[in-house]
């Protein structure tokens, strides 16, 4: 049910509900009209609506670039060819369980800001998953760069 339609269901008993059946102008997020009767928000979730297409591949790389990004960081900290540049990080990378965990709850947190800037603007969730890709491109480039020119044992 589209936010700008009225509730079928109240409709159907004479009357619209209490909010007109459209969008509560004071939390911005359209209501639905259950069968229990109560003022559940639609999209209740972290994101307002079901992901597209062109969001999970965005989602999809951005997870295989932070897999990548502490695999390639662990192989060459491990091997001695490099060394983590984030002094914040250094102690994070010598467990790479616990890098791994680092890097997917920022996809988490990801998600959740393009959750709330689609509630801003439609469409606007790309452009934040988008962004995070491109950031995590270059580490990931940078890892496989110094493996790549380290000569070999």
């Amino acid at each position: 049910m589209p936010p700008w339609d009225r509730c079928v269901r109240c409709e159907g008993e004479g009357g619209a509900r209490e909010d007109g059946g459209l969008e509560n102008t004071l939390r911005r997020r359209p209501f639905a009209c259950r069968d229990q009767g109560d003022r559940t928000p639609l999209g209740a979730g972290v994101f307002p609506r079901p992901f597209t297409l062109t969001e999970k591949i965005l989602l999809l790389c951005l997870v295989a670039l932070l897999v990548c990004d502490v695999v390639t960081t662990t192989y060459a900290v491990g091997k001695g060819i490099g060394y983590e540049g984030n002094p914040v990080m250094t102690g994070v990378t010598a467990c790479p369980p616990a890098h791994l965990l680092l890097k997917l709850t920022y996809a988490g947190v990801v998600v959740g800001l393009a959750g709330a800037a689609e509630r801003f603007v439609e469409g606007a969730g790309v452009y934040c998953i988008a962004a995070a890709c491109a950031f995590y491109l270059l580490p990931f480039v940078n890892n496989l760069w110094v493996i790549a020119t380290f000569p070999p044992a």
